[in-house]
């Protein structure tokens, strides 16, 4: 592997580190939980704010808790639909970010480890529609984000199809957390 690849790498691997550091002071931060709850009652700007967390592995359980009780005293319909805006543009971060470097990466990777078979198969037609299926289902679910944004940026969506898959499928993740918990809460 070229010395400008594992530099490259290791800036990488470095932000990301830094990124979660700074998320997990945020969640042990009151602070965060403040604002979140302090503003319940401006559904649409907490079920934005909370859509934007969905996305992020450290932040996803607070952003589903947050998500719950929002949906619970409000209309589900409303917060899944600003909520998955908000979640658009946390993924939409994540998008760009995989794009532009985590991709080079990957495939250098790829390269060096003899992984070539499945590189290639990357490429098939038949995984053009599989790799978004499965990023979109994993977006979905109440899972972090990062591995269906992962898939989404390694067959090299454009963006706008990118923005439909993570909205489309955001918007009905949020939404049946805020129906089920809608029902308990009946």
């Amino acid at each position: 592997m070229r010395q400008a690849t594992r530099v490259h790498i290791f800036k990488d691997v470095c932000l990301f580190v830094l990124s979660i550091a700074v998320a997990v002071l945020l969640l042990v931060t009151p602070s965060v939980e403040r604002v979140l709850t302090s503003s319940m009652e401006i559904e649409v700007l907490a079920s934005f704010v909370a859509g934007i967390f969905f996305t992020s592995v450290v932040t996803t359980p607070a952003a589903i808790i947050t998500l719950a009780e929002i949906g619970a005293a409000n209309s589900p319909w409303l917060v899944a639909l600003v909520g998955g805006l908000g979640a658009v543009v946390g993924d939409l971060v994540l998008f760009r970010f995989i794009k532009s470097h985590v991709n080079k990466d990957i495939e250098q990777f790829l390269k060096t480890r003899r992984l070539r078979t499945i590189f290639s198969l990357s490429r098939l037609r038949s995984f053009t529609w599989l790799l978004p299926f499965v990023g979109g289902l994993i977006i979905a679910s109440p899972l972090p984000d990062e591995l269906g944004v992962t898939f989404l940026g390694v067959t090299k969506l454009p963006t706008r199809i990118f923005v439909l898959i993570s909205y489309i499928s955001n918007f009905l993740g949020i939404l049946l957390i805020a129906l089920a918990a809608k029902s308990l809460a009946s």
